[in-house]
């Protein structure tokens, strides 16, 4: 790519960009860093006229990746490269009028739920690649080959620790060619995994067992006993007829409410019952829950026992 200035301040085959738009040699740098979102922060930067003309050459970056991959939006802006953790990969070459941009490729972290080769469930934090692109007069040459193995070396990885996010036929294709990988595992949120990477990922936050699916922790959930005050013997031990000391549930709370409510409007002359009172389930499920321990009724329940 040509543009109506000089390019010179890229002055690296490998250039990388990060936040504050500071280009450095992709050779001499190391790893990503994966910060935590709080250490995270947005940069301030000088508006120098070399840091305005690179946001140029990358935003027409992001724009031709944009065009050649059929997004709606592209995904590469210098804007958003200074306000993220993320590092652009800017391949050039020497040219007769000055270095020519060939193409880019972003990586960064990012926080993912993927599923493994037995559709298990796991969170991971892989680096992934966000975003490449070679100029098409410059494909099929070896340039996206030794852009990608560029990021590879820097950022000590392999092809397959790589999550690559909605990755185009291209994409794919250029990944089976150079690195041998093939089917990648199908994920719902658009990013790609090859076979190994579950093996090779280094962050494992939860065991494999807590990995599992959504739909079977709510299964183990439900298979899980009811608790005293949901079942049939808790809901005898808090009616009144019982010892006071246990504890009374919401349900019981709001009916002994709406009885003292209806004993003192009736008190006042001001309600008159259509029906019976509701009476208590002490004198019939209370007393025959004593007769199935085997034991007598307190003496204010004997009346109704049978």
């Amino acid at each position: 790519m040509e543009f109506p200035f000089t390019v010179d301040f890229l002055e690296f085959e490998f250039n990388v960009i990060e936040k504050g738009l500071k280009v450095q040699d992709a050779s001499k740098v190391g790893p990503l860093q994966d910060l935590p979102n709080d250490e995270q922060h947005i940069s301030v930067h000088s508006s120098s006229r070399v840091q305005e003309r690179l946001g140029l050459v990358i935003d027409a970056l992001g724009e031709a990746s944009c065009a050649a991959q059929g997004l709606p939006a592209p995904v590469t802006t210098s804007d958003r490269l200074q306000n993220s953790g993320h590092r652009l990969y800017v391949l050039v070459e020497p040219g007769v009028r000055g270095a020519i941009v060939l193409g880019l490729l972003k990586v960064g972290f990012k926080q993912l739920f993927l599923r493994d080769e037995h559709s298990r469930l796991c969170q991971v934090r892989p680096l992934c690649v966000l975003d490449f692109y070679v100029h098409h007069s410059r494909q099929r040459q070896g340039c996206g080959r030794r852009l990608f193995d560029r990021m590879a070396q820097t950022e000590k990885v392999t092809a397959n620790q790589l999550a690559i996010d909605q990755p185009s036929e291209k994409m794919l294709a250029f990944m089976e060619r150079h690195y041998g990988l093939t089917k990648p595992l199908p994920q719902s949120n658009h990013f790609a995994v090859f076979a190994g990477f579950f093996k090779s990922s280094v962050e494992q936050p939860r065991p494999p067992e807590q990995h599992i699916t959504c739909e079977k922790a709510v299964r183990t959930r439900l298979r899980r006993p009811h608790s005293y005050d949901s079942s049939l013997v808790g809901s005898c031990l808090d009616w009144p007829c019982c010892d006071g000391s246990q504890p009374v549930s919401r349900s019981r709370q709001v009916y002994r409410g709406r009885q003292a409510q209806g004993r003192a409007a009736e008190s006042r002359g001001s309600w008159t019952p259509t029906r019976e009172p509701l009476q208590p389930r002490c004198s019939s499920r209370c007393s025959s829950s004593w007769g199935i321990f085997g034991l007598p009724p307190p003496d204010h329940c004997r009346a109704s026992w049978h």
